[in-house]
């Protein structure tokens, strides 16, 4: 009857939650490197694209002006 009984001392420790991605809404597990962005917590896979979409608006067109 013992031999059925699990041993829960083999089993690996569960990953615990540190925060969530504020870009992609996933867990950041405890030890994983992240991003804290003015109080964002980004996923460092989710840093290029959330950089992007913050500052979308500051993307210009290099225009040559004649005002020289």
């Amino acid at each position: 009857m013992l031999d059925k009984v699990p041993d829960y001392r083999l089993d690996p420790p569960e990953d615990r939650v540190f925060a969530m991605c504020d870009h992609c809404g996933r867990e950041i597990y405890e030890g994983e490197e992240y991003y804290d962005i003015e109080g964002d917590n980004i996923h460092e896979d989710c840093f290029d694209e959330y950089i992007r979409e913050e500052y979308a608006d500051c993307r210009k067109e290099a225009e040559f002006s004649r005002a020289w």
